[in-house]
């Protein structure tokens, strides 16, 4: 063989070499980490989604599934589009769920790209029911329910976090939704035994007992005032 065919032959097989590494990943995936680079999530989205239909057990694919809706709900935040952020990190838990059930490979990766995202949520929070402080009436009640809606979000990437509920829980009260408030405040006592949150549950039994009493209604208001004991007594 002459100093030419050899170099033609060496070529032949680099290049073989080559496109059997370039081959091993799916084109769908290929084709997702093209996109990701390019920082088009809604394109990489929806190929690791025809990745993962026809290989489920690919955990790479779900966490790359995982990081496009992370960075798409981010935009949506950024919008002011609150309720698609929310759905956008609802569905990202779901890939790094399914990641995580496949190989622990990729677990660091995900529990920082969680937090990141949960940080991102409390965030457009606080931004949101900071705006209704100084707001109209109507307008205040919709930021403080946008502010609601992106805490809901939060609880979604880490429900064992209290920050979130008792967020919510404030925004609620503000707009006069105690209601509401009591049971997010519950879920959070689920979630940690917190002084303060035991503290604002007695305190709205024993507001609800008072306006029973000015009404005149004993009964209830006696009941109220024993829920408000047993939960002292709990606390």
């Amino acid at each position: 063989m002459n100093q030419w065919s050899k170099v033609l032959f060496l070529a032949v097989v680099v290049s073989s070499l080559f496109f059997q590494g370039f081959q091993c990943g799916s084109a769908e995936s290929t084709s997702a980490k093209l996109y990701m680079q390019r920082k088009d999530w809604r394109s990489a989205e929806a190929s690791l989604a025809k990745e993962v239909e026809k290989n489920p057990a690919n955990a790479e694919a779900w966490h790359m599934l995982g990081q496009t809706r992370m960075y798409r709900g981010e935009i949506y935040g950024d919008m002011g589009q609150i309720d698609s952020m929310r759905m956008m990190f609802s569905s990202m838990s779901d890939a790094y769920a399914k990641s995580q059930e496949i190989t622990k490979e990729f677990d660091a990766a995900i529990n920082s790209e969680r937090l990141y995202a949960w940080q991102k949520a409390i965030n457009f929070g606080v931004i949101h029911y900071n705006k209704a402080v100084s707001a109209s009436k109507d307008s205040a009640s919709m930021l403080r329910g946008r502010a609601v809606v992106a805490y809901e979000a939060a609880i979604t990437i880490l429900p064992d976090s209290v920050l979130a509920y008792k967020n919510a829980a404030v925004a609620l009260a503000a707009d006069g939704r105690t209601e509401d408030q009591i049971a997010y405040l519950k879920k959070a006592r689920t979630r940690k035994n917190d002084p303060d949150i035991s503290a604002q549950i007695i305190q709205y039994y024993l507001d609800k007992a008072e306006v029973a009493a000015a009404k005149g209604d004993s009964t209830k208001a006696k009941e109220l005032y024993q829920t408000s004991l047993t939960e002292l007594s709990d606390a």
